[in-house]
């Protein structure tokens, strides 16, 4: 399977989960780190090489086993990375060059190859949600698209923004924000690249064009 093919069915196994019970998730880092937690045991083969500066100073030793190395080697999926998405997937295939006047490790500034931002939508706040959660969701969509245009048109990426909503009976497809939208009651897979948004109910689930 591609990365984006073993993205979507993680994505469609914890969609499950949630629609059994969404009071198991109380919070939206509940979301963040169930879903973060499944795509990375998924991943789990699959190494990142992030490109560090010659020890030095007062880094002599900190690197340990890397200590000889150009690079460090870490997990692809990482949460609150780069521009602060909720969870990034870091290229494999990405390439860093630290010139010489690096004054810091590469670590945080890798390519990433997917970005997941996720929102959730209590029952508590049901009253508001039209106003506030699918006004955020949609800037989780801008914020997607404004990393995406910023890149090289080689460069691969795929952004993802979900809307969970943990009440079973508030359907919020007729909301006039989404007026214009394409809606179709699935969850379309995964393209190689592109923006892609769901929104999931315990009662139905959705993929906004």
């Amino acid at each position: 399977m591609t990365l984006p093919e073993t993205v979507f069915v993680e994505i469609e196994q914890f969609v499950s989960i949630f629609k059994n019970n969404s009071f198991n998730f109380l919070y939206e880092s509940d979301i963040q780190y169930g879903l973060a937690r499944q795509l990375s045991d998924a991943t789990r083969n699959i190494d990142v090489r992030l490109p560090k500066k010659p020890p030095s100073g007062n880094k002599q030793g900190h690197y340990g086993p890397f200590e000889e190395y150009e690079f460090v080697m870490t997990n692809m999926v990482h949460l609150e990375y780069g521009p602060f998405f909720d969870i990034a997937l870091l290229d494999p295939n990405g390439i860093q060059t630290l010139n010489e006047q690096a004054t810091n490790d590469g670590f945080w500034s890798h390519p990433i190859r997917i970005a997941i931002e996720v929102k959730f939508q209590t029952v508590d706040s049901c009253k508001i949600a039209d106003n506030k959660k699918i006004t955020d969701f949609f800037k989780d969509i801008e914020k997607l698209r404004n990393y995406r245009e910023k890149l090289e048109p080689t460069q691969e990426f795929l952004g993802i923004a979900i809307l969970f909503l943990q009440a079973y009976n508030w359907d919020i497809r007729s909301s006039k924000k989404l007026i214009g939208s394409t809606i179709h009651d699935e969850l379309l897979p995964l393209p190689e690249k592109g923006i892609v948004s769901y929104l999931i109910s315990p009662s139905w689930q959705c993929t906004i064009i």
